[in-house]
């Protein structure tokens, strides 16, 4: 889940892993176009934070509206939508 949500001018991120796996935690406008690779790495279980300040992979602010945060594990793949208000 993220917080806060809507969010201005970032959003924190916060997930747990049950076990070691694979993360890709990235930002999808609702198009489905890949914004922002918030992270792509081997992690332990535990609890982890990200942040997202609105800016996609080249760190330019995106605009305005409705995004998609997906979060895919060895397990699992959750999404949820989050909001940005500038």
């Amino acid at each position: 889940s993220n917080y806060p949500n809507p969010f201005n001018p970032e959003t924190q991120i916060r997930y747990e892993l049950l076990s070691d796996s694979f993360v890709e935690l990235s930002i999808y406008n609702i198009n489905g176009q890949l914004m922002n690779s918030l992270v792509s790495a081997d992690l332990e279980a535990g609890v982890y934070n990200a942040i997202w300040n609105g800016a996609d992979n080249k760190g330019t602010e995106v605009a305005s509206g409705v995004y998609l945060m997906q979060l895919k594990t060895n397990n699992e793949v959750i999404t949820n939508k989050i909001t940005l208000l500038r």
